[in-house]
């Protein structure tokens, strides 16, 4: 078998972490499923444990979403409906019964999610890449306060696996034209020099090897792109 051509790099940027923790308030119960706010929209994923009368094969659900409907139920159009639900399955062992359960290989996105079946949240770990925020903002007008406080929280729920997103929970793509308006900015607020030095070699592993055309999103999956 030949050698691979591609050239192996080890990844400077750094990792996602669960970077802090968040505790969900249950806001609504239909029978086995309660609903959660979080207060915030976040991403990365809540940690359940199954109750202890529950026998193996027993299994959780829980979906996640933006918005609540009127009568206090997910409402999954703001994530792209419900052909693009964000959804956990996890199944108990009795083998197991202290095991906290959680998604390994991937986040979520959301400020409600649900759970149904006889399990219970212990918290909701927020999850990105661990870049560092190295800006401080303090006013007295609140308006003021929130807006930069949100769009640091949105900025670092955009940033996985030093890749700067669109969104978080359906495309999870980096379009190189919102990354270029919103560098700047990122780099004022955070420690992003390892960030854009691995998205630009992924630009460049992107790029069209015959013509030299620069897709669109970075790293690159096909699709899209206009003319």
């Amino acid at each position: 078998m030949p050698a691979p051509l591609a050239v192996l790099n080890k990844q400077a940027c750094p990792v996602d972490r669960e970077i802090r923790t968040i505790q969900p308030k249950e806001i609504y119960r239909f029978g086995d499923t309660a609903i959660y706010d979080l207060g915030e929209n976040a991403a990365g994923y809540p940690k359940i444990v199954f109750d202890d009368n529950c026998i193996s094969d027993e299994r959780a659900f829980v979906r996640f979403a933006e918005e609540l409907n009127a009568d206090g139920s997910l409402n999954f159009f703001s994530a792209g409906m419900e052909f693009r639900m964000q959804r956990d399955e996890f199944v108990f062992s009795e083998a197991h019964k202290d095991y906290v359960f959680h998604p390994l290989f991937t986040w979520h996105a959301c400020r409600y999610f649900e759970v149904q079946g006889r399990a219970t949240v212990k918290e909701y770990a927020v999850v990105h890449s661990d870049i560092p925020c190295i800006c401080t903002y303090h006013s007295d007008d609140e308006m003021l306060e929130w807006i930069v406080q949100t769009y640091l929280r949105t900025q670092q729920n955009n940033i996985h696996n030093c890749v700067p997103s669109d969104c978080p929970h359906r495309e999870r793509l980096g379009y190189t034209g919102d990354g270029q308006l919103t560098s700047g900015t990122v780099m004022d607020c955070f420690d992003a020099k390892d960030l854009y030095r691995k998205w630009m070699r992924d630009i460049a592993d992107s790029q069209d090897i015959y013509g030299g055309h620069v897709e669109h999103t970075a790293p690159f999956y096909g699709g899209g792109g206009g003319p």
